[in-house]
């Protein structure tokens, strides 16, 4: 299992009432590639993120929409459900408050201690986490600008420096730096994911003294 897929476990596993439901479910929604008054479709390439979904729209709204598999060129399956009933739709616009001309985050919508189940289904809606023992990079995906920059906000409140970048028409908000991955993690309810990461950092650290000394020592020995 990719570290992503750790992540999107662990998640998973504490969202447990309904505020977090409702706010897992929003992030999701929010940040799909497709939600307009005609069709909302989300889509992963995680069947973990994939199943979450489901359960989570059917906590909220009582049933399951459409799903399908796309079997993709690179090998890889596509999870995608799609909604198109417009009474459906219409009762999804109205409960999260959904205007398709302009995205953006309600923030009065999510219940007090939510916002970072909210964030963690951002990540569920299309973020990834490198795994540490390689590189420290954890990225979301946001369809619109306007969305990125309130992700960045809402990271910058909680004194995590993001950056943000465009890549194949989507926008994407990157985060660097194992101490600022590890709040992230924290923040949208890994903790054991932060662990992991903490003792791989540990692990990167010991590696890299011991690789200085002993060149070090190498050294000192060519020259006497």
């Amino acid at each position: 299992m990719s570290f992503s897929d750790e992540v999107r476990k662990e998640i998973c596993a504490n969202i447990n009432d309904k505020d977090k439901r409702f706010a897992c479910l929003y992030g999701m929604l929010l940040f799909s590639r497709t939600l307009t008054e005609e069709r909302i479709c989300f889509q992963s390439k995680s069947s973990i993120a994939a199943d979450t979904f489901g359960e989570m729209f059917s906590a909220v709204f009582g049933s399951k929409p459409e799903f399908r598999i796309s079997h993709v060129k690179n090998g890889k399956d596509m999870y995608i459900y799609d909604i198109t009933d417009k009474e459906l739709i219409q009762k999804i616009f109205v409960k999260y408050g959904f205007d398709e001309k302009e995205r953006h985050i309600n923030r009065e919508i999510i219940s007090i201690g939510s916002l970072g189940t909210f964030t963690a289904g951002v990540f569920l809606a299309g973020g990834s986490v490198n795994d540490p023992e390689k590189e420290y990079h954890l990225e979301f995906t946001s369809p619109e600008e306007k969305l990125a920059e309130e992700l960045i906000e809402i990271l910058s409140e909680i004194e995590i420096s993001a950056g943000l970048t465009l890549r194949r028409s989507q926008f994407i908000v990157y985060i660097k730096g194992s101490e600022s991955i590890e709040d992230t993690l924290t923040f949208i309810n890994a903790q054991q994911c932060t662990l992991e990461l903490i003792n791989a950092n540990k692990s990167r650290i010991s590696v890299s003294n011991f690789s200085s000394l002993d060149g070090s020592g190498a050294g000192s020995g060519a020259g006497s």
